[in-house]
């Protein structure tokens, strides 16, 4: 009797249906120092390259290889980049707004991370993906 009023305890206490864990996600959590992948200024690299580079290290776990909103870590599905919808809908100036400055919790900010020439070639590769 004394084992089983135990284990309820313990599943009581274990399981308030809580998550454990419920900061904002940040650019941190992606496992890299800032500049990691970053483009130094100083020397000259294919844009298109680092900006694979980028997406592989920073985006694909939410947004997918292809920016299709598909990837294994996304919590919440992130738009579908590849469509005319989301091409036409977005500007640049949204498209590194939001690579910068995230999108309150949904998207961790990567303002700290990442040069401002990470950020466009990010965008160009966003806007790449709307042409396939």
């Amino acid at each position: 009797m004394l084992v089983a009023l135990s284990c309820i305890g313990v599943a009581a206490v274990g399981c308030n249906g809580a998550p454990a864990d419920l900061r904002e996600w940040r650019a941190s959590d992606h496992g890299q120092e800032p500049g990691a992948l970053d483009p130094d200024p100083a020397t000259p690299a294919d844009p298109v390259s680092n900006a694979r580079a980028l997406w592989a290290v920073h985006c694909v776990g939410c947004h997918g290889r292809e920016g299709r909103g598909d990837g294994a870590m996304a919590t919440m599905r992130p738009p579908d980049m590849t469509s005319e919808a989301f091409q036409q809908s977005h500007s640049d100036v949204q498209i590194r707004t939001s690579i910068v400055a995230g999108k309150g919790g949904a998207m961790p900010s990567f303002g700290a991370v990442l040069r401002p020439e990470a950020v466009a070639q990010l965008t160009a590769l966003i806007r790449a993906m709307g042409a396939h």
